[in-house]
Protein backbone atom coordinates (compact mmCIF):
# COMPACT_ATOMS: atom_id res chain seq x y z
CA UNK A 1 0.00 0.00 0.00
CA UNK A 2 1.31 3.43 -0.96
CA UNK A 3 1.61 6.34 1.47
CA UNK A 4 -0.37 8.71 -0.75
CA UNK A 5 -2.82 8.42 -3.63
CA UNK A 6 -2.97 11.50 -5.88
CA UNK A 7 -5.99 11.74 -8.16
CA UNK A 8 -5.07 13.89 -11.15
CA UNK A 9 -1.70 14.23 -12.89
CA UNK A 10 -1.89 17.87 -13.98
CA UNK A 11 0.62 20.44 -12.68
CA UNK A 12 -0.60 20.21 -9.06
CA UNK A 13 -0.72 16.42 -8.91
CA UNK A 14 2.53 15.79 -10.77
CA UNK A 15 4.43 18.45 -8.81
CA UNK A 16 3.15 17.03 -5.53
CA UNK A 17 4.06 13.48 -6.53
CA UNK A 18 7.56 14.62 -7.46
CA UNK A 19 8.01 16.56 -4.22
CA UNK A 20 6.75 13.69 -2.05
CA UNK A 21 8.89 11.12 -3.84
CA UNK A 22 12.00 13.15 -3.09
CA UNK A 23 11.24 12.87 0.63
CA UNK A 24 10.97 9.08 0.41
CA UNK A 25 7.17 8.78 0.29
CA UNK A 26 5.57 6.16 -1.92
CA UNK A 27 2.91 7.59 -4.23
CA UNK A 28 0.26 6.31 -6.61
CA UNK A 29 -0.42 9.03 -9.18
CA UNK A 30 -3.41 8.36 -11.44
CA UNK A 31 -5.26 10.16 -14.20
CA UNK A 32 -8.13 9.18 -16.47
CA UNK A 33 -6.46 10.88 -19.45
CA UNK A 34 -3.56 9.76 -21.57
CA UNK A 35 -0.65 12.14 -22.01
CA UNK A 36 0.09 14.35 -23.80
CA UNK A 37 -3.43 15.76 -23.62
CA UNK A 38 -4.94 18.97 -24.95
CA UNK A 39 -6.65 21.31 -22.51
CA UNK A 40 -7.99 24.85 -22.76
CA UNK A 41 -5.47 27.02 -20.96
CA UNK A 42 -3.80 30.39 -21.38
CA UNK A 43 -0.50 28.54 -21.96
CA UNK A 44 1.32 31.00 -19.71
CA UNK A 45 3.59 30.62 -16.70
CA UNK A 46 4.28 33.74 -14.65
CA UNK A 47 7.72 34.34 -13.08
CA UNK A 48 6.74 32.78 -9.78
CA UNK A 49 5.60 29.62 -11.55
CA UNK A 50 8.97 29.45 -13.31
CA UNK A 51 10.74 29.80 -9.95
CA UNK A 52 8.65 26.92 -8.55
CA UNK A 53 9.63 24.78 -11.54
CA UNK A 54 13.26 25.62 -10.75
CA UNK A 55 12.74 24.24 -7.24
CA UNK A 56 11.46 21.00 -8.78
CA UNK A 57 14.47 20.89 -11.14
CA UNK A 58 12.23 20.74 -14.22
CA UNK A 59 12.47 24.35 -15.44
CA UNK A 60 15.18 23.48 -17.96
CA UNK A 61 13.00 20.87 -19.66
CA UNK A 62 10.09 23.32 -19.74
CA UNK A 63 12.21 26.19 -21.12
CA UNK A 64 13.38 23.96 -23.97
CA UNK A 65 9.79 23.90 -25.25
CA UNK A 66 8.76 27.42 -24.28
CA UNK A 67 8.98 31.01 -25.47
CA UNK A 68 10.27 33.69 -23.11
CA UNK A 69 7.79 36.38 -21.98
CA UNK A 70 9.60 39.44 -20.64
CA UNK A 71 6.83 42.02 -20.90
CA UNK A 72 3.07 42.43 -21.11
CA UNK A 73 1.17 44.71 -23.48
CA UNK A 74 -2.27 45.82 -22.26
CA UNK A 75 -4.74 47.51 -24.63
CA UNK A 76 -8.15 48.96 -23.74
CA UNK A 77 -10.45 49.87 -26.60
CA UNK A 78 -8.54 51.26 -29.56
CA UNK A 79 -5.22 53.01 -29.10
CA UNK A 80 -5.09 53.22 -25.30
CA UNK A 81 -2.49 50.98 -23.77
CA UNK A 82 0.87 50.41 -22.16
CA UNK A 83 3.70 47.88 -22.13
CA UNK A 84 5.26 46.85 -18.83
CA UNK A 85 8.39 44.80 -18.24
CA UNK A 86 8.91 42.19 -15.58
CA UNK A 87 11.77 42.96 -13.17
CA UNK A 88 15.24 42.35 -14.50
CA UNK A 89 16.13 38.67 -14.14
CA UNK A 90 12.49 37.56 -14.06
CA UNK A 91 10.39 36.39 -16.98
CA UNK A 92 7.38 34.28 -17.75
CA UNK A 93 7.14 31.43 -20.23
CA UNK A 94 4.59 30.64 -22.93
CA UNK A 95 4.20 26.90 -23.45
CA UNK A 96 1.29 24.73 -24.63
CA UNK A 97 -0.43 23.12 -21.68
CA UNK A 98 -0.12 19.71 -23.34
CA UNK A 99 3.67 20.06 -23.37
CA UNK A 100 3.92 21.40 -19.83
CA UNK A 101 1.80 18.56 -18.48
CA UNK A 102 3.84 16.04 -20.46
CA UNK A 103 7.10 17.30 -18.96
CA UNK A 104 5.80 17.29 -15.39
CA UNK A 105 4.09 13.91 -15.56
CA UNK A 106 7.17 12.32 -17.17
CA UNK A 107 9.38 13.64 -14.37
CA UNK A 108 6.94 12.44 -11.72
CA UNK A 109 6.48 9.01 -13.30
CA UNK A 110 10.25 8.52 -13.46
CA UNK A 111 10.76 9.41 -9.80
CA UNK A 112 11.61 6.60 -7.43
CA UNK A 113 8.61 5.67 -5.33
CA UNK A 114 5.96 6.91 -7.80
CA UNK A 115 3.61 4.52 -9.59
CA UNK A 116 1.85 6.32 -12.44
CA UNK A 117 -1.48 4.89 -13.62
CA UNK A 118 -2.35 6.50 -16.93
CA UNK A 119 -5.87 6.20 -18.34
CA UNK A 120 -7.16 5.04 -14.94
CA UNK A 121 -10.15 7.06 -13.81
CA UNK A 122 -11.20 7.65 -10.19
CA UNK A 123 -14.94 7.05 -9.80
CA UNK A 124 -15.59 7.24 -6.07
CA UNK A 125 -13.97 7.49 -2.66
CA UNK A 126 -13.32 4.69 -0.21
CA UNK A 127 -14.29 5.47 3.41
CA UNK A 128 -13.34 3.82 6.68
CA UNK A 129 -14.25 5.03 10.17
CA UNK A 130 -15.49 8.33 8.80
CA UNK A 131 -12.41 9.22 6.80
CA UNK A 132 -11.25 8.79 3.23
CA UNK A 133 -8.84 5.89 2.90
CA UNK A 134 -8.54 5.51 -0.88
CA UNK A 135 -10.43 5.55 -4.17
CA UNK A 136 -12.37 3.25 -6.42
CA UNK A 137 -10.97 3.36 -9.95
CA UNK A 138 -12.07 2.18 -13.39
CA UNK A 139 -9.26 0.17 -14.94
CA UNK A 140 -8.09 0.52 -18.54
CA UNK A 141 -9.05 -3.06 -19.31
CA UNK A 142 -12.46 -2.61 -17.70
CA UNK A 143 -13.68 -3.47 -14.26
CA UNK A 144 -13.34 -1.58 -11.03
CA UNK A 145 -10.99 -1.93 -8.08
CA UNK A 146 -10.13 -0.16 -4.84
CA UNK A 147 -6.80 1.54 -4.12
CA UNK A 148 -5.97 2.25 -0.47
CA UNK A 149 -3.60 4.72 1.19
CA UNK A 150 -3.42 6.64 4.47
CA UNK A 151 -3.75 9.94 2.56
CA UNK A 152 -5.73 10.75 -0.60
CA UNK A 153 -5.21 13.97 -2.53
CA UNK A 154 -7.69 15.46 -4.99
CA UNK A 155 -5.71 17.14 -7.75
CA UNK A 156 -8.31 16.44 -10.41
CA UNK A 157 -9.26 19.96 -11.44
CA UNK A 158 -12.48 21.94 -11.57
CA UNK A 159 -14.60 18.80 -12.01
CA UNK A 160 -12.84 17.02 -9.15
CA UNK A 161 -14.40 13.66 -8.29
CA UNK A 162 -12.83 13.93 -4.85
CA UNK A 163 -14.22 17.39 -4.05
CA UNK A 164 -17.67 16.70 -5.51
CA UNK A 165 -17.99 13.35 -3.74
CA UNK A 166 -17.32 15.14 -0.45
CA UNK A 167 -19.82 17.90 -1.26
CA UNK A 168 -17.20 20.62 -0.92
CA UNK A 169 -17.65 22.54 -4.19
CA UNK A 170 -19.58 25.82 -4.31
CA UNK A 171 -20.21 27.85 -7.46
CA UNK A 172 -19.51 31.58 -7.40
CA UNK A 173 -22.85 33.17 -8.34
CA UNK A 174 -21.40 36.67 -8.71
CA UNK A 175 -18.64 35.87 -11.17
CA UNK A 176 -20.00 33.67 -13.95
CA UNK A 177 -17.49 33.61 -16.79
CA UNK A 178 -16.82 31.29 -19.69
CA UNK A 179 -13.85 31.11 -22.05
CA UNK A 180 -13.37 30.26 -25.70
CA UNK A 181 -9.90 29.36 -26.89
CA UNK A 182 -8.27 28.81 -30.29
CA UNK A 183 -4.81 28.77 -31.80
CA UNK A 184 -3.72 30.73 -34.88
CA UNK A 185 -0.65 30.90 -37.07
CA UNK A 186 0.38 34.35 -35.94
CA UNK A 187 3.71 35.99 -35.16
CA UNK A 188 4.13 38.40 -32.22
CA UNK A 189 4.25 42.14 -32.84
CA UNK A 190 7.24 42.37 -30.50
CA UNK A 191 9.57 39.62 -29.32
CA UNK A 192 9.15 38.54 -25.72
CA UNK A 193 5.67 40.05 -25.42
CA UNK A 194 2.29 38.66 -24.38
CA UNK A 195 -0.88 40.72 -24.80
CA UNK A 196 -4.10 41.49 -22.96
CA UNK A 197 -7.03 43.27 -24.65
CA UNK A 198 -9.88 44.76 -22.61
CA UNK A 199 -13.44 45.39 -23.79
CA UNK A 200 -16.77 45.95 -22.02
CA UNK A 201 -17.33 42.94 -19.72
CA UNK A 202 -14.82 40.85 -21.66
CA UNK A 203 -11.11 40.42 -22.25
CA UNK A 204 -8.74 38.58 -24.57
CA UNK A 205 -5.33 37.08 -23.80
CA UNK A 206 -2.76 36.30 -26.50
CA UNK A 207 0.31 34.19 -25.81
CA UNK A 208 2.76 33.54 -28.62
CA UNK A 209 4.27 30.05 -28.62
CA UNK A 210 7.63 28.68 -29.71
CA UNK A 211 6.15 26.86 -32.72
CA UNK A 212 5.03 30.10 -34.39
CA UNK A 213 1.41 29.91 -33.33
CA UNK A 214 -0.52 32.14 -30.95
CA UNK A 215 -2.92 30.94 -28.27
CA UNK A 216 -5.93 33.26 -28.03
CA UNK A 217 -8.46 33.08 -25.19
CA UNK A 218 -11.65 35.14 -25.10
CA UNK A 219 -13.38 35.44 -21.72
CA UNK A 220 -16.86 36.92 -21.24
CA UNK A 221 -20.00 36.61 -19.13
CA UNK A 222 -21.50 33.15 -19.18
CA UNK A 223 -24.78 34.20 -20.78
CA UNK A 224 -22.99 35.74 -23.76
CA UNK A 225 -21.21 32.49 -24.63
CA UNK A 226 -23.76 29.96 -23.40
CA UNK A 227 -26.44 31.46 -25.67
CA UNK A 228 -24.48 30.04 -28.62
CA UNK A 229 -25.55 26.53 -27.51
CA UNK A 230 -22.73 24.80 -29.31
CA UNK A 231 -22.38 27.31 -32.16
CA UNK A 232 -19.14 28.51 -30.68
CA UNK A 233 -17.80 30.10 -33.85
CA UNK A 234 -20.69 32.59 -33.87
CA UNK A 235 -19.95 33.59 -30.28
CA UNK A 236 -16.25 33.81 -31.17
CA UNK A 237 -16.90 36.26 -34.01
CA UNK A 238 -19.22 38.43 -31.91
CA UNK A 239 -16.74 38.63 -29.05
CA UNK A 240 -13.72 39.20 -31.27
CA UNK A 241 -15.44 42.20 -32.85
CA UNK A 242 -15.16 43.95 -29.47
CA UNK A 243 -11.37 44.02 -29.82
CA UNK A 244 -10.82 45.93 -33.09
CA UNK A 245 -7.02 45.97 -32.92
CA UNK A 246 -6.88 42.22 -32.36
CA UNK A 247 -9.63 41.50 -34.88
CA UNK A 248 -7.73 43.33 -37.62
CA UNK A 249 -4.53 41.47 -36.81
CA UNK A 250 -6.29 38.11 -37.09
CA UNK A 251 -7.73 38.97 -40.50
CA UNK A 252 -6.31 36.31 -42.81
CA UNK A 253 -4.57 34.36 -40.00
CA UNK A 254 -5.05 30.62 -40.31
CA UNK A 255 -6.49 28.55 -37.44
CA UNK A 256 -3.96 26.08 -36.04
CA UNK A 257 -6.31 23.88 -34.02
CA UNK A 258 -9.89 23.33 -32.89
CA UNK A 259 -11.86 25.77 -30.76
CA UNK A 260 -12.25 24.84 -27.09
CA UNK A 261 -14.74 25.94 -24.45
CA UNK A 262 -14.37 26.22 -20.69
CA UNK A 263 -16.85 27.28 -18.02
CA UNK A 264 -18.62 28.39 -16.02
CA UNK A 265 -15.29 28.93 -14.32
CA UNK A 266 -15.49 30.42 -10.83
CA UNK A 267 -15.90 27.97 -7.98
CA UNK A 268 -14.35 27.24 -4.61
CA UNK A 269 -14.13 24.41 -2.12
CA UNK A 270 -15.62 24.99 1.32
CA UNK A 271 -12.30 23.78 2.66
CA UNK A 272 -9.15 22.29 1.16
CA UNK A 273 -8.68 19.48 3.67
CA UNK A 274 -10.87 16.60 4.81
CA UNK A 275 -10.46 13.56 7.05
CA UNK A 276 -7.81 11.55 5.25
CA UNK A 277 -6.73 14.00 2.59
CA UNK A 278 -6.31 17.35 0.83
CA UNK A 279 -7.39 19.24 -2.28
CA UNK A 280 -4.74 20.97 -4.41
CA UNK A 281 -4.84 23.08 -7.55
CA UNK A 282 -8.16 23.85 -9.25
CA UNK A 283 -9.88 21.14 -7.19
CA UNK A 284 -9.52 23.48 -4.19
CA UNK A 285 -10.78 26.54 -6.05
CA UNK A 286 -10.67 28.38 -9.37
CA UNK A 287 -11.65 31.98 -10.02
CA UNK A 288 -10.51 33.53 -13.27
CA UNK A 289 -7.53 33.18 -15.64
CA UNK A 290 -6.97 36.94 -16.10
CA UNK A 291 -3.84 37.16 -13.96
CA UNK A 292 -2.37 33.97 -15.43
CA UNK A 293 -2.03 32.36 -12.02
CA UNK A 294 -3.80 29.02 -12.55
CA UNK A 295 -0.68 26.91 -12.98
CA UNK A 296 1.26 29.01 -10.48
CA UNK A 297 -1.37 28.45 -7.80
CA UNK A 298 -1.37 24.72 -8.58
CA UNK A 299 2.41 24.50 -8.15
CA UNK A 300 2.24 26.64 -5.02
CA UNK A 301 -0.43 24.36 -3.49
CA UNK A 302 1.72 21.31 -4.21
CA UNK A 303 4.71 22.99 -2.57
CA UNK A 304 2.67 23.78 0.55
CA UNK A 305 0.95 20.39 0.73
CA UNK A 306 4.09 18.23 0.56
CA UNK A 307 5.60 19.07 3.99
CA UNK A 308 2.18 18.86 5.65
CA UNK A 309 1.66 15.37 4.23
CA UNK A 310 5.16 14.25 5.20
CA UNK A 311 4.64 15.55 8.74
CA UNK A 312 1.27 13.81 9.08
CA UNK A 313 2.70 10.50 7.87
CA UNK A 314 5.72 10.74 10.16
CA UNK A 315 3.66 11.50 13.25
CA UNK A 316 0.76 9.23 12.43
CA UNK A 317 -1.54 12.12 13.26
CA UNK A 318 -3.60 12.69 10.15
CA UNK A 319 -5.42 15.52 11.90
CA UNK A 320 -2.29 17.54 11.09
CA UNK A 321 -3.56 17.76 7.51
CA UNK A 322 -5.66 20.71 8.67
CA UNK A 323 -2.43 22.74 8.83
CA UNK A 324 -2.54 22.90 5.02
CA UNK A 325 -5.75 24.95 5.20
CA UNK A 326 -4.12 27.67 7.26
CA UNK A 327 -0.95 27.78 5.17
CA UNK A 328 -2.85 27.83 1.87
CA UNK A 329 -5.23 30.59 2.88
CA UNK A 330 -2.43 32.76 4.19
CA UNK A 331 -0.43 32.32 0.98
CA UNK A 332 -3.24 32.77 -1.55
CA UNK A 333 -5.66 35.20 0.10
CA UNK A 334 -3.92 38.27 -1.31
CA UNK A 335 -4.01 36.86 -4.82
CA UNK A 336 -7.71 36.15 -4.66
CA UNK A 337 -8.37 39.69 -3.45
CA UNK A 338 -6.32 41.06 -6.34
CA UNK A 339 -8.24 38.92 -8.83
CA UNK A 340 -11.57 40.25 -7.57
CA UNK A 341 -10.34 43.85 -7.67
CA UNK A 342 -9.13 43.47 -11.25
CA UNK A 343 -12.41 41.89 -12.28
CA UNK A 344 -14.31 44.85 -10.83
CA UNK A 345 -12.22 47.16 -13.01
CA UNK A 346 -12.70 45.01 -16.14
CA UNK A 347 -16.48 45.01 -15.71
CA UNK A 348 -16.54 48.78 -16.20
CA UNK A 349 -15.11 50.02 -19.49
CA UNK A 350 -14.82 53.53 -18.10
CA UNK A 351 -12.81 52.30 -15.11
CA UNK A 352 -10.67 50.07 -17.33
CA UNK A 353 -9.80 52.93 -19.73
CA UNK A 354 -9.02 55.25 -16.82
CA UNK A 355 -6.71 52.70 -15.18
CA UNK A 356 -4.94 51.77 -18.42
CA UNK A 357 -4.53 55.43 -19.33
CA UNK A 358 -3.08 56.22 -15.91
CA UNK A 359 -0.63 53.32 -16.07
CA UNK A 360 0.46 54.41 -19.55
CA UNK A 361 1.51 57.72 -17.96
CA UNK A 362 3.19 56.02 -14.99
CA UNK A 363 5.55 53.33 -16.33
CA UNK A 364 7.06 52.59 -12.92
CA UNK A 365 3.60 51.89 -11.50
CA UNK A 366 2.76 49.69 -14.48
CA UNK A 367 5.94 47.68 -13.96
CA UNK A 368 5.20 47.40 -10.24
CA UNK A 369 1.67 46.11 -10.90
CA UNK A 370 2.96 43.53 -13.38
CA UNK A 371 5.59 42.38 -10.90
CA UNK A 372 2.92 42.06 -8.20
CA UNK A 373 0.50 40.15 -10.42
CA UNK A 374 3.25 37.80 -11.60
CA UNK A 375 4.66 37.47 -8.07
CA UNK A 376 7.98 38.37 -9.65
CA UNK A 377 9.37 39.82 -6.42
CA UNK A 378 9.74 36.30 -5.07
CA UNK A 379 11.33 35.14 -8.31
CA UNK A 380 14.16 37.71 -8.26
CA UNK A 381 15.42 40.56 -6.13
CA UNK A 382 16.22 43.24 -8.67
CA UNK A 383 14.88 46.67 -9.73
CA UNK A 384 12.27 46.76 -12.49
CA UNK A 385 13.12 47.91 -15.95
CA UNK A 386 11.29 50.98 -17.15
CA UNK A 387 7.99 50.45 -18.95
CA UNK A 388 6.97 52.29 -22.08
CA UNK A 389 3.65 53.39 -23.56
CA UNK A 390 2.40 51.52 -26.60
CA UNK A 391 -0.76 53.51 -27.19
CA UNK A 392 -1.62 56.96 -28.40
Amino acid sequence: MADVIIVGAGPAGSALALGLARTGCSVVLLDGARFPREKLCGDFLNPRAVALLEELSVAGAVRARARLVERMRVVCGSGVGFTAWYPKGAAGLAIPRSELDAVLVAQAAAARGVEFLEGVRAEDLLFEDGRVCGVYVRLRAGGRTALRAPITVGADGRHSVVAHRLGLIHKDRRHRKMALGARYELAPVEAGTAEVFLAPRAYAIVNYLADGTANLSLVADQQEIAVARGEWHGAWRRLLARFPDLDRRLDGALPAGPMRVLGPMAQRAARAHFPGGLLVGDAAGFYDPFTGEGVCAALECARMAAPVIVGALASGGLERLSEYERVRRRALAGRFRLQRALQAVIQSQRAARACVGALARMPAAAAGLLAWIGDARRAVRAPARESGCCGT
